[in-house]
């Protein structure tokens, strides 16, 4: 009894203090950051920039992400047009941002690798895959800027498509899905 009274009034005398103990500890170890943060490069490791062939297929690989991530924008753009859904809207855009830290990465990364060691063949590797990965972020951007800011008036104004003007639409996109 004595051991649980003694526990009871320790309990009792801190209580108030609680929070600020909260706040203290949050200061002295901050939250790590998130490992599956999708806007950080997965492939791309430092240690390979000695070696161009796998630093350029690793670059690659970064750049392959990036098409999936394009793709998915360009599906959920579709279904933002159809549904009217501004949540939609906002987790494209959210991608976008994601995109131009996948880019920025890839550029830096590919900045660091010896150029001078590269041969000819690597050089077009280096070069294809940089413009790829550009070409990428601006296809993101075009959605996030152009379609997105479209979609956002569309739903606000609550305008409709007509049959015909959706059906072109719905063509269009997946000419471009395909390409």
């Amino acid at each position: 009894n004595m051991h649980m009274s003694f526990n009871i009034v320790l309990a009792i005398i801190f209580l108030p203090f609680t929070g600020s103990i909260a706040h203290l500890t949050l200061r002295l170890i901050p939250d790590r950051p998130d490992a599956d943060d999708p806007g950080k490069a997965r492939y791309l490791d430092e240690k390979q920039l000695d070696i161009p062939a796998i630093a350029l297929s690793s670059a690659g690989r970064e750049a392959l992400r990036m098409a999936d991530l394009v793709q998915s924008m360009m599906e959920d753009t579709i279904v933002a047009l159809r549904t009217n859904d501004e949540t939609i809207v906002f987790r494209i855009r959210a991608r976008d941002d994601v995109l131009d830290k996948l880019n920025k990465a890839i550029k830096l990364y590919m900045a660091k690798m010896a150029r001078e060691s590269l041969d000819p063949e690597d050089t077009q590797q280096y070069v294809r895959t940089l413009t790829f990965a550009t070409n990428l972020e601006n296809v993101g951007d075009t959605i996030d800027k152009s379609l997105m800011e479209m979609a956002l008036k569309k739903i606000r104004e609550h305008k409709r498509f007509s049959e015909r003007g959706w059906a072109e639409i719905q063509e269009i996109h997946n000419a471009v899905l395909e390409t």
